[in-house]
């Protein structure tokens, strides 16, 4: 500690530390460090940066500590710069981690807004003596650790610890789910002061993508985050089990609880989620919901970021498995479905293009696969991901797409592709209706692009897949298509 043990005067904050649970002494004068070179000038999503702008400037606006709000081209500057004794809480990226730790006036705190911290992980990674790493077993151990949906003889509530079965089904047959209006935060003169801040670096030549919008569907402010927590549990959490893998064209928030967004950023602490979570399950909620709920937070969010660190700075940039080199499409980049025929990618890509955001499974299972199928570059597209996601973070999309969207890692992470034909997205969605192409047909001028890239997917890696337990079946499925000539050497699998 750089001041003889003495507790440092000054706390700096990071634009994703943004909740009360950064601070613990309000006395301590907080900076708020807002480096543009890592927050803004990477071309995002443009709502995504005027989200995230408005959280900063809705932080300052409600704070009861002593904030300072410093805004700086880049953070390589303000540290070098910064020679006051200073507390920095665990930053969520290696180029911040590097920059801090590279200067002894500064003492770094353990990361915060996880349910478990590193040093945990990496015991329980320890204790493992060389398995393989899965995501189950980790869930399994820190629900037992933190006693959620345990019993007290430390078995799952329910006897099950994990209600997969009772969570995949297809959606009814609706235009919309039928629950309440979703009530989403305000339009407020923050956020006009952030659309405006953004405005301005637009002017000064800063580059977004995606539509503007001043129509508002995620909490900016620690209030509206508990509101919105809140009213996800009193209206979607029942019903966000049995229909969180499903999709419908008109429905685009479906029973998710649109939290991960206030959740990355700080507004939310995940303990505090999962709580709320657990005690509806003791009022009646159903189990399979919460415990589905409970495990995207608990398990899948708290397992990604420790693999982000356990994994390495260079697992993106050095994993490509299945040797996918080509260039992400335009209509991706620019998030344009003008020239798009197929319903499933034009309707996400409206969606993405109009909030910045889309559900898992429609992440997975269609933009991903397609990728994927398509062979484009995984390094190109966590890039995407993290620009384009209104909750992307690069410890958010390093193992998700390479890990689990790509299988780039070989399987480091995941046990298999996530691979699927057309069949899959119309058993999960209303998207194939009315479509140019047909699922069920693989050549021809209606031959779905995902039954279709599918297949020549599976036989470009069969070599491999069918030495995998949980694939080798649809290599096996390769003998029994009459047309698989005639499907690899046409063009078949255009969108």
């Amino acid at each position: 500690m750089p001041t003889g043990g003495l507790k440092p005067k000054v706390r700096i904050l990071l634009p994703d530390q943004l909740g009360p649970h950064f601070v613990d002494d309000k006395n301590q004068k907080i900076l708020l460090v807002v480096p543009y070179d890592l927050t803004f000038s990477r071309e995002l999503h443009i709502q995504k940066a005027i989200w995230w702008m408005s959280a900063i400037l809705h932080r300052i606006d409600s704070a009861n500590e002593q904030i300072e709000l410093i805004e700086c081209d880049n953070l390589e500057d303000f540290v070098r710069d910064f020679d006051e004794p200073a507390e920095v809480i665990g930053p969520t990226s290696y180029i911040a981690r590097k920059l801090f730790g590279g200067k002894e006036n500064f003492v770094r705190l353990p990361s915060r807004g996880f349910v478990t911290g590193e040093t945990t992980f990496q015991k329980w990674v320890a204790e493992r003596a060389g398995k393989r790493l899965r995501l189950e077993d980790y869930y399994r151990f820190v629900r037992s650790e933190h006693r959620i949906l345990i019993e007290n003889d430390g078995s799952p509530v329910g006897g099950s610890w994990n209600y997969d079965s009772e969570n995949r089904l297809p959606p009814p047959k609706l235009e919309k789910l039928a629950l309440a209006e979703n009530i989403y935060p305000s339009w407020d003169p923050i956020d006009e002061a952030a659309f405006l801040k953004i405005e301005k670096l637009i002017e000064s030549g800063y580059k977004f993508i995606g539509k503007p919008s001043r129509n508002k569907y995620f909490a900016t402010s620690r209030k509206e985050a508990v509101a919105a927590l809140s009213n996800f549990i009193k209206y979607r959490l029942e019903s966000f089990g049995p229909y969180e893998d499903a999709s419908l064209k008109n429905d685009w928030q479906m029973s998710h609880s649109l939290l991960s967004a206030p959740m990355n950023i700080g507004l939310l602490d995940p303990m505090e989620v999962i709580k709320k979570a657990e005690t509806a399950y003791q009022g009646g909620a159903p189990l399979n919901s919460v415990e589905g709920f409970v495990r995207q937070i608990l398990g899948w969010r708290d397992y990604i970021w420790h693999l982000y660190w356990h994994f390495g700075e260079d697992y993106v940039i050095s994993n490509n498995h299945l040797a996918a080199t080509k260039k992400l499409p335009d209509w991706m980049r620019d998030l344009s479905s003008s020239k798009i025929k197929a319903n499933c990618l034009s309707q996400l890509t409206d969606d993405l293009n109009d909030r910045a955001w889309l559900h898992h499974i429609q992440r997975l299972m269609i933009l991903g696969n397609w990728a994927m199928q398509q062979e484009i570059a995984p390094a190109q597209l966590v890039d995407w991901f993290d620009r384009a996601f209104i909750d992307g973070h690069p410890w958010v999309m390093a193992a998700n797409v390479i890990g689990m969207s790509q299988y780039a890692d070989g399987g480091r992470m995941s046990t298999k592709p996530y691979a699927a034909g057309g069949a899959y997205i119309n058993k999960m969605s209303n998207f194939c209706k009315g479509c140019a192409y047909q699922p069920q047909v693989r050549v021809g001028p209606t031959a779905c692009p995902f039954t279709a890239g599918y297949w020549k997917f599976i036989n470009r890696h069969k070599e491999e897949f069918q030495k995998n337990p949980r694939i080798s079946q649809a290599v096996f499925g390769l003998r029994r298509l009459s047309d698989l000539e005639e499907l690899l050497h046409e063009e078949s699998n255009k969108i």
